[in-house]
């Protein structure tokens, strides 16, 4: 039986996909689009990105396929100004904001904290890999798409990026703004693409460079609590009142 074709539409561009699983479709729901039968441009995992993927222990599934096609498709998106970057994307006072760190570091548990601590206040738009767009008169949006994390959190809507927050483990809860090296790095990282060429690196980084630029950068030392959430959001309401002031 061969692969399966279908079109994604993702931040408004839409991508060929082929699927060595049927049951792979599945985890792209909504995004799904009419496709047809033309097989060339398409995005697919291949022979050695699964050998590698099962000798991280991981399994050879349709789950397994579905998130190694989300670095390919980060990088058919930098055509189009576009990325996948891992964080959690959620929405406060209209905008968008990014909790961005290693795996493991604790961005759901701060999402968590932040819905618990402001119910009416804070929605998500996506639970790990939003779709990043930078604009050509240089604001940045953000959108959802199907790589929504492990416990599955997506919204419906796009907001215009407010700010980015970096997250690193620690004894006591602090923040302050970032170094342009430490912020030139995390993003980097952030960034979904293999690393495999150097023009692949170069776009990456261009990209990374274009989301900095005029974003507000915070690092949150935290130690995962809900004072480290409240710390977090005073400091994003001084940013407001700030900016109200100016």
């Amino acid at each position: 039986m061969g692969n399966e074709y279908h079109t994604i539409l993702l931040a408004g561009i839409e991508c060929r996909i082929s699927l060595r699983f049927p049951k792979t479709v599945q985890f792209f729901g909504s995004y799904i689009r009419e496709t047809s039968s033309d097989e060339s441009q398409v995005l697919s995992v291949k022979d050695y990105e699964f050998e590698d993927w099962k000798n991280l222990g991981n399994e050879v599934d349709p789950h397994g396929e579905y998130s190694l096609l989300s670095l390919q498709t980060s990088e058919a998106l930098f055509q189009h100004q576009r990325f996948i970057f891992h964080s959690v994307a959620f929405r406060w006072r209209d905008k968008a904001w990014l909790l961005t760190a290693a795996p493991g570091v604790g961005k759901s548990t701060q999402y968590k904290n932040l819905k618990e601590l402001y119910p009416e206040d804070i929605s998500i738009i996506n639970g790990d890999r939003p779709v990043i767009q930078i604009l050509e008169e240089g604001g940045v949006m953000v959108h959802p798409s199907p790589w929504n994390g492990k416990e599955n959190w997506h919204g419906a809507d796009a907001a215009p990026l407010a700010g980015i927050i970096f997250l690193k483990q620690g004894k006591e809860n602090t923040i302050r703004t970032l170094t342009a090296k430490e912020a030139a790095e995390g993003a980097l990282s952030s960034v979904f693409h293999s690393y495999e060429t150097e023009e692949v690196v170069k776009k990456a980084a261009k990209l990374a460079t274009a989301l900095l630029k005029n974003t507000p950068l915070w690092l949150l030392t935290n130690k995962g609590d809900l004072e480290s959430s409240t710390l977090l959001l005073d400091t994003l309401r001084n940013l407001e009142k700030q900016k109200k002031d100016v």
